[in-house]
């Protein structure tokens, strides 16, 4: 689109400043969320975190969580609010001509909901679905797609990333040097 309507490639250093600044104090809700389901551990984010202390130093498991954390954010914004919010719409909006606003909240809805259970965590064989930690995931799929209606793709990236950061990074680590 931006070849297309053959845009100027300049960016203004304020406006990348800004949105980490917007996208880490629109963390804070999630991080809500995160306290009063428990979730704000190293133990939600368990699958992800047991990769990044594999690594032999404190730097690599900072380095990798960082890795796991940018691409965790990109990957699921991109398939559960760029892609799937919008392939819901079209399905329910243009395909089904339901109303924009009916149609954006069952794309939301369904959209969490496959969030929620894309996480393994959310799931133990044997044992059965953790409802509080799905409760979580769905509650935060859902928030993510507010955002991205709202503040758009980038924001709803930026939030991702920030509190992946803060589950997968910041809190292992002040967890580890109090021990």
């Amino acid at each position: 689109q931006h070849v297309l309507s053959k845009a100027s490639w300049k960016v203004k250093p304020f406006v990348p400043l800004t949105m980490i600044a917007e996208s880490t104090f629109l963390t804070g809700p999630l991080i809500v969320i995160g306290v009063v389901f428990g979730s704000l551990s190293a133990a939600v984010i368990m699958q992800d975190a047991e990769l990044a202390t594999q690594a032999t130093s404190q730097w690599e498991r900072t380095l990798q969580g960082i890795f796991i954390a940018f691409g965790a954010g990109l990957y699921e914004e991109t398939l559960f609010r760029l892609v799937l919010i919008t392939l819901i719409h079209f399905i329910f909006h243009d395909l089904l001509s339901l109303k924009h606003k009916t149609a954006v909240i069952i794309a939301i809805i369904l959209s969490s909901v496959a969030f929620a259970l894309h996480h393994d965590e959310v799931y133990t064989p044997g044992v059965g679905l953790d409802f509080r930690r799905c409760l979580f995931f769905t509650l935060a799929g859902a928030y993510f797609g507010v955002l991205f209606l709202a503040r758009g793709f980038g924001i709803a990236v930026g939030v991702h990333l920030m509190y992946d950061l803060l589950a997968i990074v910041i809190m292992p680590g002040i967890q580890e040097s109090q021990t």
